[in-house]
């Protein structure tokens, strides 16, 4: 939980340092989900072309009627 005091303080700044707050706080997040990855590291990228056989599900699955009875074309 955020003090009411810490809200009253980030409402009270500039535009650039809410920016600043911002990035400083989408850095540390950033930095938190990136474990397990190595910088420099190549990783595969997984994608579905060469997969006919997928594509044609996709298909089928769009062209189907869905349960409440609507059509995706």
């Amino acid at each position: 939980m955020i003090p009411n005091e810490m809200l009253e303080e980030l409402h009270r700044m500039n535009r650039a340092d809410k920016l600043r707050v911002i990035r400083l706080l989408a850095d540390d997040l950033a930095a938190e989900e990136a474990l397990g990855f190595v910088p420099g590291a190549v990783y595969e990228i997984v994608t579905p072309y060469g997969n006919e056989a997928a594509a044609q599900v996709l298909s089928e699955f769009l062209t189907t009627e869905d349960t409440e009875g609507l059509r995706f074309r």
